[in-house]
This record gives C-alpha cells, sequence and structure tokens, in this order.
C-alpha cells in the first residue's frame, strides 16, 4: 500500500491522539491484512495497542500472520494475556 504513509495523516491521527479508535478501526477491517498490518506501524504504540484491544481477534491473527517475526513480537508484547490466548486458540 504506497500512500499508506499519507492516509493516516491529518483527521484520522487527531482521532487517535484523542483515543478515538473506532473509525481507524472501520477502515482497518475494509483492508486486506497485509495492507492493515503496514498501517499499524504507521500508528502511535498507545494507540496501536487500543486498536489491537478492540479488533475481532479472527482479524488480530490475520494481520500477525503478515508481519515478520520481529514485528510479530513487538506487537504480541503489547497485548494482554488473555487476547494473545484466544489469538492462539484461533489457530
Amino acid at each position: 500500500m504506497k500512500e499508506s504513509g499519507h492516509f493516516w495523516t491529518g483527521a484520522k491521527r487527531a482521532q487517535l491522539n484523542r483515543g478515538e479508535t473506532s473509525t481507524v478501526i472501520d477502515i482497518l477491517r475494509r483492508l486486506h491484512p497485509a495492507d492493515s498490518s503496514e498501517i499499524l506501524f504507521l500508528i502511535p504504540p498507545d494507540a496501536q495497542n487500543l486498536i489491537l484491544q478492540e479488533l475481532p481477534w479472527e482479524e488480530v491473527a490475520d494481520v500477525l500472520e503478515e508481519l515478520d517475526q520481529e514485528e510479530m513480537v513487538e506487537v504480541v508484547h503489547s497485548l494482554t494475556v488473555k487476547r494473545i490466548a484466544c489469538l492462539a486458540s484461533s489457530r
């Protein structure tokens, strides 16, 4: 997704700064998991964690599959134990 950096500027970034994740989650859910994973790393860590906690676990698992091992470890460290257990049982 070549335009992902441009896509996540302005209004979307301001929403995340206010802790408003619903619009961003709606957009991520419409994208291919590879595009969602790319965008995930453009989002500040605090907002990234909120988004990962609110996305359905099946979709988080699909996004994680698109990450390389180092990125996956970084993301998994931000998840709760309960969330990780749901992801592990889904595969």
